[in-house]
């Protein structure tokens, strides 16, 4: 589903024109209505973030990306009905529909293998949605956003000027975190790292306008 789909099937929820979400957003009607004719279809950062936070749901929910849209788009690809999906799984209806609410525990992560096996898909990027619905961990150090998420290369005793070294995403705990299965592939890794540099410029946004 299109991120245009996404954002009207929003604005139906929530019985919103355009002329509201412009309203509430700050961006242009004509701006908006380019997303929507599809006209523009690949947004950037800042106007998605704008949509999202007047919308009050995640940009994860706008592109697609969320646990419950990969749910939602996965049913209508099988044509399978939500009480049938928890039926099979062995877990509650309610269970399901508040899952882009909660914040993860290993049962979580177990039961989306359960989820992932009836919808006939890799357990991977379920999982991943669901990890990015964890709270940041604090380990006592105060640190950049780059920081948080880079540790210099291994190239690090080279000749480069010091800060200019090269630095690599520090994927290895994030893997760690995310294979409670032990059976991410390479595709499920790519897409970690690129869900990770998403992270960082959403956060790096968000400093710079504060």
């Amino acid at each position: 589903m299109y991120i245009r789909e996404k954002i009207r099937k929003l604005l139906n929820f929530k019985k919103w024109s355009v002329y509201k979400l412009s309203k509430e957003s700050g961006l242009a009607q004509s701006t908006l209505s380019d997303i929507l004719t599809g006209k523009n279809k690949n947004p950037n950062l800042e106007t998605l973030t704008k949509i999202a936070d007047a919308l009050d749901v995640s940009i994860d929910r706008l592109t697609g990306e969320s646990i419950s849209c990969l749910i939602e788009d996965r049913l209508e690809e099988l044509d399978m009905k939500l009480e049938e999906l928890a039926k099979q799984a062995g877990v509650t209806l309610s269970y399901i529909n508040q899952l882009e609410n909660r914040i993860p525990t290993q049962n979580d992560y177990d039961l989306i293998i359960r989820i992932a096996k009836v919808l006939k898909v890799h357990p991977g990027p379920l999982r991943a949605a669901l990890a990015r619905q964890e709270p940041p961990t604090y380990d006592g150090s105060i640190q950049s956003v780059e920081e948080d998420f880079f540790e210099d290369g291994a190239n690090s005793d080279s000749e480069e000027p010091e800060g200019k070294k090269n630095k690599t995403i520090k994927i290895k705990p994030i893997i760690d975190s995310l294979d409670r299965a032990g059976d991410l592939q390479d595709e499920d890794i790519n897409e970690i790292a690129q869900q990770v540099e998403f992270l960082i410029n959403l956060k790096r946004k968000k400093k710079e306008d504060s």
